[in-house]
């Protein structure tokens, strides 16, 4: 076999690997929409805690009461941004944190006050780190952070004395 048979026989082998690969389905782009494979996952029966719940039917009425609003749930992402001037690794300090529920003016929907319900996980030493890092966020924006701990039954007056004494009797709300 001469060379110019071999070279011959290359580009051939070339030519149809090149037809092959755009006829292909695109599996990479596939695996790319979807990551490396299907999903394994079940929907939750639940979205809160029953705690979670139980505080969230008092906290509604306290803060439709005080013209706010709650959202459950919120990632620090959502709430906070770097300040110029920032650490590049600040971000991801926080980002994968969230807030148990955060109060926002029904206005403009602007940030007003953090609200973490503690239970009994909250004592160990990892979670107590996490809630001091947590509270530094929120400290360092100027926005407060209150904490009320896990019970069988939350008073809507106790609730609502608790936000006012934190951030100041309807200061936020009448145009203010």
């Amino acid at each position: 076999m001469s060379i110019l048979h071999v070279a011959l026989f290359a580009l051939i082998a070339l030519a149809a690997l090149a037809l092959f690969a755009k006829l292909a389905p695109n599996r990479r782009s596939d695996r790319e929409s979807c990551g490396s494979g299907a999903f394994l996952v079940d929907a939750k029966p639940y979205f809160f805690f029953a705690a979670e719940n139980r505080f969230f039917a008092t906290l509604v009425p306290v803060a439709q009461a005080l013209d706010l609003v709650v959202f459950p749930k919120v990632g620090l992402n959502d709430i906070f941004k770097d300040r110029k001037g920032a650490d590049r690794g600040q971000y991801n300090r926080y980002a994968q944190m969230h807030v148990d529920y955060l109060l926002v003016t029904r206005k403009d929907f602007k940030p007003v006050v953090g609200i973490e319900l503690d239970g009994s996980s909250h004592q160990g030493e990892k979670q107590k780190a996490r809630d001091q890092k947590k509270a530094a966020v929120f400290k360092a924006a100027g926005l407060p952070l209150v904490r009320f701990f896990n019970l069988d039954k939350f008073s809507e007056s106790e609730v609502r004395t608790k936000l006012e004494d934190v951030v100041g009797a309807k200061a936020w709300s009448c145009g203010g």
